[in-house]
């Protein structure tokens, strides 16, 4: 699986934010070619000495594919061109990553030792 962060940080009005974002570019994310779904985490942070980077983050949205040919058709496309023009616009700053996910649980490790000298 292959994701695409909007990473959304220093934004004044999170409620105007919010509601901008769900009027307006959640619908394009969903509508983009291979799209499997996007998934949208509010952040709180838990720690007060947080690295400029990540200070500010308030928002992440997960624009989930299902392989990496998905996201370069899009990323080519009038739709995606679109896309990223709404993203753009609103309020605050935004960084985008792409990223392949893989997940791990507790019965990996069972199955597959490590550190074991």
């Amino acid at each position: 699986m292959v994701k695409v962060y909007y990473i959304f940080r220093e934004i004044d009005d999170l409620a105007d934010f919010k509601e901008n974002f769900f009027r307006t570019l959640l619908p394009m994310m969903l509508q983009a070619p291979g799209s499997l779904g996007v998934k949208i985490t509010t952040m709180l942070p838990m720690s007060s000495d947080m690295s400029q980077d990540v200070k500010g983050v308030q928002m992440v949205a997960e624009s989930i594919f299902e392989t990496q040919v998905a996201v370069d058709q899009v990323v080519t496309s009038q739709v995606g061109q679109k896309l990223m023009e709404t993203a753009n616009q609103l309020p605050g700053e935004l960084s985008i990553y792409m990223g392949e996910e893989k997940t791990y649980s507790p019965s990996h490790l069972e199955e597959h030792p490590m550190n074991r000298g």
